[in-house]
């Protein structure tokens, strides 16, 4: 995206056509739509000064965005409408971050600190109950079919899984999916997750797919060399696993990258 500055947290729609990302000019956060057809972009949300936007993540239908908004005194979550263009705050305290709905639209989570404790949250959309399924910081975590919680604990790049009722027991069991010792970044599908990580035999990062089913992993295509192997941090990828974009970060300057796989 050389047309904007500072580019970062690309995010795919669901239909694959168009992508959400982050500018940042002159220390202001902004939030993006770029039409992948057209290659045009639009620019749907600007914060406030002091506050930094990150994470945007689509509702299922492509019609709504939830982002992540932080200032030095609180963590909020604002929901766009696409269609509309109107903005209101989501739910919660003022420490609240990281929402997504689950794949059919039925429920919403989001990472929220309750009493001191980083909890992630559920809630069921049609009766409004909501419930803690994790008290734990995390510094990511997916939930696509609602009943496997993946997530990342806060300083590590180990991901772990969680099995949610109603087949979990009153003590769940966490297990651990994947280790991620020299790469971070990962996405999450229904079947599959794609992740970064260091290969000995290319000798770079590569993006790799590890199949959920099986429990194989394959290596797709490099990214990039050693030396910068933990720079990009986030990464959306297509459903047909052909198309991922990353933020490539390079000494104090970041852009939105689409490697794309023949």
């Amino acid at each position: 995206l050389s047309d904007l500055e500072q580019t970062d947290y690309p995010s795919l729609s669901p239909d694959n056509n168009k992508l959400a990302f982050i500018s940042t000019s002159t220390g202001i956060d902004s939030l993006w739509l770029r039409l992948l057809d057209k290659n045009s972009n639009t620019l749907l949300l600007q914060s406030k000064p002091g506050e930094k936007l990150s994470e945007p993540t689509w509702s299922p239908d492509g019609k709504q965005l939830l982002i992540n908004v932080s200032s030095a005194d609180e963590q909020r979550i604002s929901q766009f409408d696409i269609e509309l263009g109107n903005v209101r705050q989501f739910q919660g305290n003022k420490n609240v971050k990281m929402g997504k709905w689950s794949q059919d639209g039925t429920m919403i989570y989001w990472h929220e600190e309750v009493d001191g404790i980083w909890q992630v949250m559920e809630k069921n959309l049609a009766s409004g109950k909501q419930r803690s399924i994790l008290s734990h910081p995390v510094s990511r975590f997916e939930i696509l079919d609602k009943n496997n919680l993946y997530y990342q604990k806060i300083g590590t790049g180990n991901i772990h899984t969680r099995l949610l009722s109603p087949f979990n027991p009153k003590d769940p069991t966490d297990k651990l999916l994947l280790p991620l010792n020299e790469g971070y970044s990962w996405d999450a599908h229904l079947d599959r997750l794609y992740f970064s990580s260091y290969s000995k035999g290319l000798k770079a990062q590569v993006l790799s797919r590890l199949d959920l089913n099986s429990g194989s992993t394959e290596e797709l295509y490099p990214i990039r060399t050693r030396e910068a192997a933990n720079k990009g941090r986030y990464l959306s990828v297509s459903k047909d696993g052909k198309s991922a974009y990353y933020t490539r970060r390079q000494n104090y300057d970041t852009d939105v990258v689409l490697m794309k796989l023949k």
